[in-house]
C-alpha cells in the first residue's frame, strides 16, 4: 500500500503543478485581455475625436461657403453700381474755356439742350473733392 499512497501524492503533486500553471496562464490572459480592452477604449475615444473634429471642420466649411456666396453678391452689388456709375456719367459732357477751367453740362435724355442745362464749374478740382459751384 506504501506504493500505492506514494503514487497518489506523486498524482497529487502532479495536479497541484499542472492547476498551478493553469492558474498562471488564466492570470496572464486576463492582463492581456484587459490590454486589448483599454486598447479598444482608445481607439473608440480617438474615433469619437475624430468625428468631432469632422464636424467642426465641416461647419467651418460651409460658414467659409456661406461667407463665399456673401462676398459674390456684394462683388455683383459692386458690379452693378459701376455700370450704373458710368451710366450717369456719360450723361456729362465737358468742355474747356483754355485757361485751365472746365465745365460739365449734363446732357439729360440724350438731347442737346444748350444753356438751359446747370453747369457745374470745377475750378483747381482735385481727386476726392466734392464741392461744387453751380454756375
Amino acid at each position: 500500500m506504501s506504493a500505492a499512497a506514494g503514487e497518489l501524492v506523486g498524482a497529487i503533486d502532479s495536479a497541484s503543478a499542472i492547476v498551478e500553471e493553469n492558474t498562471a496562464a488564466s492570470e496572464e490572459m486576463a492582463a492581456s485581455s484587459n490590454a486589448v480592452t483599454q486598447s479598444f477604449e482608445g481607439i473608440a475615444s480617438i474615433s469619437e475625436e475624430n468625428s468631432t473634429s469632422a464636424e467642426e471642420v465641416s461647419a467651418g466649411a460651409e460658414e467659409m461657403s456661406a461667407q463665399v456666396e456673401e462676398v459674390n453678391a456684394a462683388a455683383q452689388d459692386l458690379a452693378d453700381l459701376a455700370t450704373a456709375l458710368q451710366e450717369v456719367v456719360a450723361q456729362f459732357r465737358l468742355s474747356g474755356d483754355g485757361n485751365g477751367r472746365e465745365t460739365a453740362a449734363m446732357d439729360i435724355l440724350g438731347e442737346d439742350v444748350g444753356g438751359e442745362v446747370a453747369e457745374v464749374e470745377a475750378e483747381a478740382f482735385e481727386p476726392g473733392d466734392d464741392e461744387f459751384e453751380l454756375i
